[in-house]
């Protein structure tokens, strides 16, 4: 029968799952972030166009890091990606200009091209046979409900402290989350998969 809870889940799992979900206590949502290219000086046609750029991004490296994440392995490249989304975040706090936009979307997309299918594949690793679905489930939840308290959280300091402020915050739990994850993997790097 369903249920909601990760007992009978291993440990394994249980570890990469909080290391995913407080890492994305820190990453905000991209709607929050794009206003940042409004705070130094562009008009409001730039927000689609800063989108843009970060889906360029995106798309230029999603299939070359898949490719690395075969060669390498999935927690290698995770945790390239989760750098990359902290020196993006610092781009935005100590590059307030133009050109400190672009750039920090653009490393942004290169973390979406190296985390978005490859936790899910990594995942699939863990989490293996009958309960592959429903551990593909917990993770999108994880993923979703971080993401949720991170604009929320983030949003509120962005109002009310700048967001200079929200973007330290989004980088000091970020790195709370990446210590998680290297943790997780140096307890279970050499794994395949456990159920």
């Amino acid at each position: 029968p369903f249920s909601f809870s990760l007992k009978n889940f291993s440990g394994e799992f249980k570890l990469y799952l909080l290391s995913i979900f407080i890492f994305g206590l820190g990453f905000m949502p991209l709607s929050l972030v794009l206003l940042q290219s409004q705070r130094v000086g562009f008009d409001s046609i730039a927000i689609p166009l800063m989108y843009f750029v970060y889906s360029l991004s995106f798309v230029i490296f999603a299939i070359p890091f898949g490719h690395l994440s075969d060669r390498i392995g999935e927690r290698k490249v995770l945790i390239l990606g989760f750098l990359a989304a902290i020196v993006g975040y610092g781009i935005f706090v100590f590059m307030r200009n133009p050109v400190g936009v672009v750039m920090g979307f653009i490393v942004l997309g290169l973390y979406s091209a190296m985390t978005d299918g490859i936790q899910r594949a990594l995942a699939s690793k863990i989490v293996a046979g009958e309960k592959l679905a429903t551990g593909q489930g917990f993770l999108n939840a994880a993923v979703g409900v971080s993401s949720l308290l991170s604009g929320i959280v983030a949003g509120l300091i962005w109002t009310f402290l700048g967001s200079v402020l929200a973007f330290l915050y989004g980088i000091a739990v970020m790195v709370i989350g990446l210590f998680t994850f290297v943790i997780y993997n140096k307890r279970y790097g050499k794994s395949a998969h456990s159920n």
